[in-house]
């Protein structure tokens, strides 16, 4: 009952008022397609329930203030007061009680219809995507994190082994936790290079996709149906395409932008991994690929010297002819830097950096 709870109660349901207001301009004025919804309905009960929660919360505290009884002093709940003058302007007092009495018994059924309701749906992520963030040991936030590493022994395979991830069952906890942890606010869609280029692959939509698909069979493997027909089915192609995932070029970007710490890049390279190394299927550009890596140790397959590009600027080699031993950092041009005529160029001036600088490198 005091005048700081007013206060604050007063402007943060003016803030959710606002925001429920921008939410419904986006969805279904402008009509934004990213922030589409998984489950229109499920967007509507939460918006509809939301906002119900606030006006009825403005209207019982205006039939309150007209009984005499208002729940804070008037002064600190100004919205609330100026609901209370309408409530005069359109009922006699016995109808203004009235209204607010069934506004008091919406409010308290729509915030229990809310508990049952979020836990059901995709609001679930109020829930799970702190923990996403809390258990998160990848270092999502740090460039440059790992992919998990595969458990290879090739004595001890056999043909129940599985390398990578095929169906919902073989895909990490993190992998499947993600899904409901995903808020759907589209921000890896934004600057996703692939979505924004045309191509069929959503990080937005892996998470929305891989959730129903665990809703709709996870029940069935509980039940012990987990070897019925059509249970646990491949997510490629039943739910992604083959375009789907090799569209994605791991730039990360979409997992730097994520609010909830998804590793959507762990996930589509699992899916990769079984295509190759399961099934042998992969983009037709790869095998000539793989075959030149093998041959040349380059993807291009050139025959030059990995350090010919250098032969001009008289560059210490860690370990070549019993080389630069004395040195703090280790320049690795990689393939491009070493073969590719205009990435040469970048390698040429790092080098011309660093010794500018006094860097002890090799």
């Amino acid at each position: 009952g005091t005048a700081g709870l007013g206060i604050m109660q007063e402007f943060f349901s003016v803030l959710v008022l606002i925001a429920l207001g921008m939410a419904i301009h986006q969805r279904y004025i402008k009509k934004n397609p990213h922030v589409k919804a998984h489950s229109e309905f499920d967007a509507l009960v939460v918006i509809v329930g939301i906002g119900g929660l606030i006006i009825t919360y403005f209207i019982t505290n205006g039939m309150f203030i007209n009984q005499g009884n208002p729940p804070n002093p008037v002064w600190s709940i100004p919205v609330s007061n100026a609901f209370a003058g309408l409530l005069t302007v359109l009922f006699s007092p016995d109808a203004q009680s009235a209204v607010g009495m069934v506004s008091f018994w919406i409010h308290a059924l729509l915030f229990v219809a809310l508990l049952i309701w979020v836990p059901r749906g995709k609001h679930f992520h109020l829930i799970t995507g702190p923990m996403n963030v809390f258990f998160n040991a990848n270092a999502t936030r740090r460039s440059g994190a790992a992919l998990p590493k595969m458990d290879i022994n090739i004595e001890e395979m056999d043909d129940d082994t599985v390398l990578g991830a095929s169906n919902i069952t073989q895909l990490s906890r993190k992998s499947l936790f993600d899904t409901y942890a995903c808020t759907e606010c589209g921000r890896c869609q934004d600057v996703c290079p692939a979505f924004n280029t045309g191509k069929p692959l959503t990080p937005k939509g892996l998470n929305v996709e891989l959730r129903m698909e665990l809703e709709r069979a996870a029940p069935l493997i509980i039940a012990g149906k987990a070897d019925a027909e059509g249970v646990v089915r491949p997510l490629v192609p039943s739910i992604f395409s083959d375009d789907f995932i090799w569209s994605c070029t791991t730039c990360g970007a979409c997992v730097y932008e994520c609010p909830v710490d998804i590793e959507h890049i762990d996930t589509i390279v699992e899916l990769r991994r079984f295509k190759v190394m399961m099934e042998g299927d992969m983009p037709s550009e790869a095998p000539g690929l793989f075959k030149n890596l093998e041959r040349r140790g380059n993807p291009w397959g050139v025959k030059d010297s990995r350090i010919a590009w250098a032969k001009d600027l008289d560059l210490p080699v860690w370990g070549k002819d019993g080389g630069a031993e004395d040195f703090d950092i280790l320049y690795w041009v990689g393939c491009a830097g070493s073969f590719d005529n205009e990435s040469q160029k970048t390698s040429t001036a790092m080098v011309k950096i660093m010794r500018a600088a006094g860097v002890k490198f090799a």
